[in-house]
């Protein structure tokens, strides 16, 4: 081949072969297109009839569309009709005016269905006017079925505020009964004082009046000692003095009987040993 077929030859593939640039762009288009299509979540609102009554229901959904809703008032129920390819979420929000789950005036879990099961969901946002559920939706789902216990509440519950009266109303006790106990607790306190103070002061007069019994007693020995002393004394003089016995044991008798200060046992049995 010559030089010329060559070079024809290499022109056309060079023609035919796409750029190597151009194939690494059109792959990163390809990927954030595809990225940027599972991350899209479509806000949508679609009205349901109730009764005649039509209202708006808001929701979203990843992987998964919503193709149809219906109402039944009797099962105080919701039925979205969906087509699911693969698993998806569907966020859904309700006013509370038009549709909500309640018993006795506080919230109630929703009931929601899949396809007859059981499905996975969770209560995302709650406020005083709307309720928000994001439910897991398996692929190859057709319905979903949301129960409630009401449609049509006259106005809106406002949560907060019965939840701020309750946090409010038990503060409120705790404190009346905090205020009880540190009552009773001072009260119990003075009380012991006072039982304490009263214990001490008795203890105090009787230590008081044993001191003054003893120093009593102590005083009434002393002078009987001395007196007695005296008496010896005496006794010893009419001895020396050669005085009858019949005038010494008159003078044992008087000192005895007219003496001031009682004999106790003691000093009873050392008068006698004496005499």
């Amino acid at each position: 081949m010559n030089d010329f077929g060559m070079e024809k030859l290499h022109s056309e593939k060079s023609v035919s072969l796409p750029n190597v640039n151009s194939l690494l762009k059109i792959s990163f288009g390809l990927i954030m297109f595809t990225m940027i299509s599972f991350a899209l979540v479509y806000a949508e609102t679609i009205p349901v009839d109730v009764e005649g009554n039509s209202f708006d229901v808001e929701y979203t959904v990843t992987e998964m569309t919503v193709d149809a809703i219906a109402s039944d008032v009797e099962a105080s129920s919701l039925y979205l009709t969906v087509t699911a390819d693969s698993t998806g979420m569907l966020d859904i929000t309700f006013d509370r005016i038009s549709f909500d789950s309640l018993f006795e005036g506080l919230d109630e879990e929703f009931f929601v269905l899949v396809d007859g099961d059981f499905a996975i969901y969770s209560e995302t946002e709650t406020t005083a006017q709307s309720r928000t559920l994001s439910i897991e939706v398996p692929s190859g789902t057709e319905e979903v079925e949301i129960i409630g216990t009401v449609f049509g509440s006259l106005e809106p519950v406002v949560v907060s505020d019965v939840v701020d009266d309750e946090a409010a109303a038990d503060a409120a006790a705790a404190k009346v009964a905090a205020d009880a106990a540190a009552a009773k607790a001072a009260a119990d306190a003075a009380a012991a004082k006072a039982a304490a103070d009263a214990a001490a002061a008795k203890a105090a007069a009787d230590a008081a009046a044993a001191k003054a019994a003893a120093d009593a007693t102590a005083a009434k020995h002393n002078q009987l000692s001395v007196d007695l002393v005296q008496f010896f004394k005496m006794g010893f003089v009419c001895w020396m003095k050669d005085v009858d016995l019949e005038l010494f044991s008159k003078m044992v008798y008087v000192f005895l009987i007219q003496h001031p200060y009682p004999l106790d046992l003691l000093w009873e049995e050392r008068v006698k040993k004496w005499l």
